[in-house]
């Protein structure tokens, strides 16, 4: 699936951006009031290809634009093992999400981050940038639980990726959030828990 995910990728962004263009033209909602302003802070459990296992901490920013556009800015700091070899790291990601009314309650959202990792391995030092597609839907399930659910594709570290993800949010109080989310690809798998601050 390595060199077909190039073609899958190209596609799945067309047809997320055709959606996302002429979504705010046929929808009668024009704001679900979803919070796209807010500091995240959690863990992450990942089993990476080629024998790469690493557990990130993590600390992320959203930022409304306006209605429809808002920024993304990451730090991971990675702490994992290759073989019986253990390495360290960090990631910085930065990118832009669009998001609109489908229907009362439920959301399109699409993103787009760049990324950058830079991990210590004994002696050697090796860095990598990357890109990361998302599209899917965020829904109000209920008072206190919000769904959210999509498809991704990554290209980082000479592979492509390709899967999907999924996210559950529990509201805490009028500012505070608590969650888990779940991602399955190709050459990544990752599972974690988070706390969520409005702002």
């Amino acid at each position: 699936m390595k060199r077909s995910t190039l073609f899958l990728v190209v596609p799945l962004a067309g047809a997320i951006s055709s959606v996302a263009i002429a979504q705010p033209q046929t929808s009668p909602v024009r704001d679900n009031n979803f919070d796209w302003s807010f500091f995240q802070f959690g863990v992450d459990f990942q089993d990476m290809d080629r024998g790469f296992d690493r557990d990130a901490l993590y600390g992320r920013v959203s930022w409304a634009l306006d209605e429809h556009l808002f920024l993304r800015a990451g730090l991971s700091l990675y702490d994992g093992e290759v073989g019986v070899v253990d390495y360290d790291g960090f990631g910085l990601s930065g990118g832009l999400g669009f998001h609109t009314p489908l229907q009362q309650g439920l959301d399109l959202v699409v993103s787009g981050d760049l990324l950058f990792d830079r991990v210590d391995v004994g002696n050697n030092r090796d860095s990598e940038s990357g890109l990361r597609l998302a599209g899917g839907v965020r829904h109000q399930t209920s008072d206190q639980v919000e769904l959210s659910g999509g498809a991704f594709a990554m290209r980082m570290y000479d592979n492509n990726d390709i899967g999907l993800y999924g996210e559950a949010l529990f509201k805490v109080s009028e500012k505070f959030n608590v969650g888990a989310d779940l991602q399955l690809g190709d050459d990544i798998n990752s599972i974690g828990v988070f706390g969520r601050l409005s702002f």
